[in-house]
């Protein structure tokens, strides 16, 4: 009941200019002023005639969803919409402050606007009471100076902010366990390679190894970017270092070029374009070279009106007509033309001929 009510009254213990403590004292409401909190809720008709400005404020101010109060030269509160009443009894303040001075009972401290172009205006973020708020202050001038302030509760946004930080540090906290748990089982089957006594076998685990390189890069570039979008160039330029490592020595030597816009993708995005790159790379490695020492491909990026496009060209020998068909449905162009289809929702083409061979796939980019 209302006389149940414990208010407390805090007065400052300073030292000098400077408070080093609070007293706080509990106490009952008296009966007067349990009439006056009981009359918290009464209309109040504006004071139009010493403050004629409010004709023009009030009525707007009650139909917006953060809390309106205007203060006169003097100090004074005399309005205060719907929105900064329920503020204040949320706050803990149990009377109405319509009639107070406002910098007795300011929830962030005295008024920092005043008089003056450069001074008219304030703004800033500041945490009372477990809350967080937004306060907008304005100095404007009619036949007296008067305040406008406007504070807009943001606690839900800065939770909402502060979940996304925590769930941001966790998936890059998860990206980079995955990214070393891929690098332990490539550097595994590298030993694994380097004891193979026979060409095909070392062939099977390089091709391997390069398809666990391709997925560890994508989670390489979300860590080096910091968030969880990456540019499509640096993913490709990663999978080109990793597998001229890999074939380093090897027989045909190769230049790999990349080049073209910056496209953005997410995880899952940047994780399959890897990995067609990687395939398309394996393939020309074998195919397109037999018989030369060198060799060249070409890696190009294009951002359209509603796609992009990723083509990679080689110099190579090409598929005649009596293996293309082998050449083209082998285990490598399979895996990269069902990511395509599957996982990019994209189109894969493949065009050859004596001059080298060029396959082009399409995805939907993201801004």
């Amino acid at each position: 009941t209302d006389s149940n009510r414990v208010v407390q009254d805090v007065s400052p213990i300073k030292n000098g200019d400077r408070t080093i403590a609070a007293l706080v004292k509990e106490r009952r409401l008296k009966q007067a002023e349990i009439q006056e909190w009981s009359r918290s809720d009464t209309w109040i008709q504006s004071d139009y005639e010493t403050y004629p400005y409010l004709k023009y404020l009030d009525w707007l101010a009650d139909c917006i969803d953060d809390a309106v109060i205007v203060v006169d030269a003097a100090g004074s509160v005399v309005f205060r919409n719907a929105r900064a009443k329920t503020l204040y009894h949320e706050y803990g303040y149990i009377y109405d402050i319509y009639g107070k001075n406002y910098n007795s009972l300011s929830m962030h401290g005295p008024i920092v606007a005043a008089a003056g172009i450069d001074h008219a205006f304030y703004e800033e973020e500041f945490k009372s009471g477990g809350h967080y708020y937004h306060i907008k202050q304005y100095c404007y001038k009619d036949e007296a100076w008067f305040y406008i302030v406007v504070i807009r509760d943001i606690t839900r946004e800065k939770e909402q902010q502060e979940t996304l930080v925590l769930k941001s540090v966790a998936v890059r906290e998860a990206h980079h366990r995955i990214k070393n748990n891929l690098q332990t089982i490539y550097s595994l089957l590298d030993m694994q390679r380097r004891r193979m006594t026979t060409e095909e076998g070392m062939l099977a685990l390089q091709e391997t190894m390069g398809r666990i390189m391709s997925i560890s890069t994508s989670y390489e570039s979300l860590l080096m970017c910091g968030h969880e979008q990456v540019n499509v160039l640096d993913v490709i330029g990663n999978v080109k270092e990793k597998f001229s490592a890999i074939i380093r020595g090897s027989v045909p030597e190769i230049e790999i070029t990349v080049s073209g816009d910056d496209v953005y993708v997410d995880a899952d995005g940047a994780t399959d374009i890897a990995m067609i790159i990687n395939e398309l790379l394996q393939n020309s490695f074998k195919y397109a070279f037999q018989g030369r020492s060198r060799g060249r491909i070409d890696i190009r990026v294009e951002e359209k009106a509603l796609y992009s496009v990723v083509t990679v060209t080689d110099d190579g020998i090409g598929f005649d007509s009596q293996n293309m068909e082998q050449k083209t449905s082998g285990m490598g162009l399979q895996i990269a033309r069902n990511l395509v289809r599957g996982k990019l929702k994209g189109k894969f083409n493949c065009k050859t001929d004596p001059q080298g061979t060029s396959v082009t796939f399409d995805f939907k980019h993201q801004k």
